[in-house]
């Protein structure tokens, strides 16, 4: 599980140790310095401030004005980041925003990094990984997963990095892992082309059957023509780049467009109703 999330107002009372009177904050309230940070969303009807530090929708209550609510974020990040406190760092940034958080920190550092230091980096990648919620095509799980850290096995915990040995030592050359990838698409060519294209697969068809409707409404199945898959796929173990149990989801990373050998698709299956998957 993630570290506890400090992107909502009423944590970062306690967090930035702001104690003034509440405010209710509107889009007319927000200065031309904020203003890029206000967006509207049509499909709702409503306006949304999103900003790396705050997101949320508007009018909205926080402990102080927009600019000093900001300013003491900004602050309190940059404090952390100045004495080595990557956790609470990357954490007091919104959950879209944190991967390019966790690579600030990686493109300060370039070459000069410890093994200590690249370790813990990697440990919070995987945490950070687990949380996003960033499209599966974006590049940004490619920077992350190429990034100029050393040490890149630390992403995987000492237990799974077991697994992975035991897998390699009792395969024979070739041996492969059936994997699978939940993914959305309008026919099972495009669903293809979709699959190969992320990082994210899973021992479990369970789970992949899961992230294949995760995202779908009805509105995309009736308008879209968007359809739950689920890919399988004979992967050889020597392509698992990393492995994360954590969640009981069974990840397992491979690079994307790999010669991963036989790929089916499938029909996901009715909607889960509910899912131990977190």
């Amino acid at each position: 599980m993630m570290v506890a999330d400090t992107g909502s107002a009423d944590t970062d009372m306690d967090v930035l140790g702001i104690n003034t009177s509440m405010h209710i904050v509107t889009a007319d309230d927000i200065g031309d310095d904020l203003a890029m940070y206000v967006h509207e969303d049509e499909d709702l009807g409503l306006s949304f401030f999103h900003h790396p530090l705050f997101i949320a929708p508007l009018p909205t209550l926080l402990p102080a004005t927009i600019d000093e609510f900001i300013a003491k974020k900004l602050m309190m990040t940059q404090a952390f980041r100045a004495h080595g406190d990557w956790v609470h760092f990357v954490c007091l940034h919104e959950r879209p925003y944190r991967m390019h958080a966790l690579l600030d920190i990686s493109t300060e550092k370039r070459g000069g990094w410890t093994k200590r230091e690249a370790v813990r980096w990697w440990k919070l990648a995987a945490r950070v990984w687990t949380d996003a919620e960033h499209d599966e095509l974006d590049q940004i799980w490619s920077d992350v997963m190429r990034s100029s850290v050393p040490h890149p096995s630390a992403m995987t915990a000492s237990s799974d990095r077991r697994r992975l040995r035991e897998w390699a030592n009792n395969s024979t050359p070739g041996q492969t892992l059936t994997l699978y990838r939940g993914i959305q698409a309008g026919d099972a060519n495009e669903a293809k082309g979709v699959a190969l294209g992320g990082w994210s697969w899973t021992l479990s068809r369970d789970v992949a059957a899961w992230f294949a409707w995760r995202w779908l409404k009805e509105r995309q199945l009736d308008q879209d023509g968007l359809k739950p898959f689920v890919a399988r796929a004979a992967v050889p173990i020597t392509f698992v780049e990393a492995l994360i149990s954590n969640r009981g989801e069974e990840e397992v990373l491979i690079s994307p467009n790999s010669p991963i050998g036989d790929l089916d698709i499938e029909p996901a299956g009715p909607r889960p109703a509910k899912s131990s998957v977190t």
